[in-house]
């Protein structure tokens, strides 16, 4: 889902997503997605097999990883299991804006 900060994407700990077009296109994931005394956050990890990111992030806060664009975290979804564990399926909402000229899986556009 386009929007005009970027395009809204959503990850699932322990799910990999990739962002580009091809089979080495870069991929990320995501764990610690959490709401902790009141303020989401998440890990983001990934990239590609030279360049990577493994940066926590904060409601509003932003990750670029050259070449690929911004991540910036705009949401978390804790499932309704307790207790909530890392790896039990939380999401991380980001708005991504590419980097001129990554190529962005036309899906994700959608």
């Amino acid at each position: 889902m386009p929007t005009n900060d970027g395009i809204v994407i959503t990850i699932q700990e322990t799910a990999n997503l990739r962002l580009g077009i091809g089979y080495d296109s870069p991929s990320y994931t995501v764990h610690g997605v959490m709401i902790k005394d009141g303020i989401m956050q998440a890990t983001l990890l990934g990239g590609d097999r030279s360049t990577g990111i493994h940066q926590k992030l904060w409601l509003g806060e932003s990750v670029t990883h050259p070449g690929v664009g911004t991540f910036t975290l705009i949401d978390v979804t804790p499932v309704a299991k307790m207790p909530l564990r890392p790896g039990q399926g939380n999401y991380a909402t980001f708005s991504f804006v590419p980097a001129p000229g990554f190529q962005v899986n036309p899906k994700l556009r959608s």
